[in-house]
């Protein structure tokens, strides 16, 4: 909380909000979304922007996180990675 209300102060527009992974010793179970969580504690706490992100790679996934008040904003960089032409799939055709 600190350091995002810092990163406020200084002028940031928001903190993107990742556990990571440096610990080997922590258990974090990855699935869909996985540190969603973290970016919605941060926004409950702060009055900085928030960005998601967490194996985030479909249209309403992301929008669920928005709509729901979780983060700000997400980062997809799973879906660009897995179909570089996602943005020109239509949806029937990404899952």
């Amino acid at each position: 909380m600190t350091y995002a209300r810092e990163l406020k102060r200084i002028g940031f527009d928001y903190v993107c909000v990742s556990s990571a992974a440096l610990l080997p010793q922590a258990r974090v179970k990855v699935e869909p979304g996985y540190q969603v969580p973290y970016a919605a504690h941060i926004k409950n706490q702060s009055t900085s922007g928030v960005r998601a992100v967490g194996m985030i790679a479909d249209p309403e996934q992301a929008e669920e996180i928005i709509a729901s008040g979780k983060a700000d904003m997400v980062a997809m960089a799973r879906a660009f990675l897995d179909n570089p032409r996602w943005v020109c799939t239509p949806p029937s055709a990404s899952a």
